[in-house]
């Protein structure tokens, strides 16, 4: 996506152990019971949160209620078929540069859900029979989407994050890890990178002649796989 992520368990999350984000994903949290529920709510309160397939289906018992009550969107269960969608013609910034594009899975995905398509929801993807497999929904202090499939294009997922107001590190694309004043970033395709820094400060490669002093942006040819390892903020003396 060309941000830092983490990876946390749920039960970093309900237990207080994962710091703030602007933006959760949660890529397969079936089995959510009451109290972890409550939780899941809060943390993402005032956040972007983006849930995938059948989040929060099995609870005390299993229930198409349970995954509008975890994800805020209005879902209905639909027969059974392909994990199939396409991105609808929209003018909506989730959508730039997706539209028209088919992802998902092949396989038959048994249960299966629609979201309803009401008034403060959002259309975004559709099965070959019209059915609304993702879609939007602004919370009360949040923004709500889910993929009622197993998953979604980078681009996809990097429209949601500046959406959410996070400037991706790597404009187009890429794998990024940051801690403290170190920075790496691999190219999942080759040419010309932009690498933001968010604000202006010394960089210098860790393994290279590579050096530059007070900037914010820097632009680099670089290899598909290939891998740059940075420190930035002042040079020790």
């Amino acid at each position: 996506m060309g941000v830092p992520v983490r990876m946390h368990y749920l039960s970093d999350l309900v237990e207080g152990k994962v710091p703030p984000c602007r933006v959760y994903i949660f890529l397969n949290p079936f089995w959510v019971r009451g109290q972890r529920r409550r939780a899941v709510r809060r943390a993402i309160d005032d956040r972007t949160a983006v849930f995938f397939y059948g989040s929060g289906f099995l609870s005390n018992r299993p229930g198409t209620e349970g995954i509008t009550d975890l994800t805020g969107l209005p879902v209905r269960r639909i027969q059974p078929g392909p994990g199939r969608a396409t991105f609808i013609e929209s003018e909506c910034p989730l959508l730039d540069g997706v539209s028209g594009t088919t992802f998902g899975t092949r396989a038959r995905l048994s249960p299966l859900w629609a979201v309803r398509n009401t008034e403060r929801v959002t259309p975004l993807a559709r099965n070959s029979g019209g059915k609304l497999l993702a879609a939007s929904a602004r919370a009360e202090r949040g923004l709500r989407v889910y993929v009622g499939t197993t998953g979604v294009p980078v681009r996809f997922l990097r429209n949601v994050l500046q959406q959410s107001g996070i400037t991706p590190v790597m404009r187009t694309g890429g794998v990024v890890e940051r801690t403290g004043n170190f920075l790496a970033v691999t190219a999942t395709r080759a040419g010309e990178k932009n690498i933001n820094l968010r604000r202006k400060t010394d960089i210098r490669s860790l393994f290279g002649s590579l050096k530059r002093a007070n900037v914010r942006n820097l632009s680099l040819q670089m290899e598909e796989g290939e891998t740059l390892l940075f420190r930035t903020g002042q040079a020790p003396q």
